[in-house]
């Protein structure tokens, strides 16, 4: 009897372990759509608006794009289930891009930008805590 009490609660945990880690994957999926969305909206609104941007030159708008394109990509691999390893080093090459993005809206000194990122910061952080609490 012992023996399938054993077995009866490692099904258990298994069953609550995989609910646990789909829940997670799932957030992280949202969270990846969700920064996806907003960086191309942030990128939109960049192209949208000359003279709202933090520099002349093209520079700001090629990583702004490069940002959305990253975080549209990270959302496909995130919503097709990529391997947690694969995740984190997109993860990981996308902060890059985001940093460098936030370093640029900080220096702007212009309202409309930093009032503009503030969406895609919020969106950023909120995919960064599921990340960590992912693997």
């Amino acid at each position: 009897m012992s023996a399938l009490k054993n077995t009866v609660f490692a099904l258990a945990f298994a069953w609550v372990a995989v609910g646990c880690a789909t829940t997670a994957h799932n957030d992280v999926a949202t969270s990846a759509d969700t920064l996806a969305s907003k960086t191309q909206s942030f990128a939109h609104a960049t192209e949208s608006a000359p003279g709202q941007t933090p520099s002349s030159d093209d520079t700001y708008t090629q990583d702004v794009q490069a940002l959305a394109d990253q975080a549209r990509d990270f959302s496909r691999m995130a919503s097709n289930g990529a391997a947690n390893s694969d995740l984190q080093a997109a993860f990981n090459d996308l902060s890059k891009s985001y940093l460098t993005v936030n370093a640029e809206v900080d220096r702007s000194h212009n309202q409309w930008t930093r009032d503009t990122w503030r969406s895609v910061r919020a969106a950023y952080v909120d995919l960064e805590n599921h990340i960590h609490n992912y693997g």
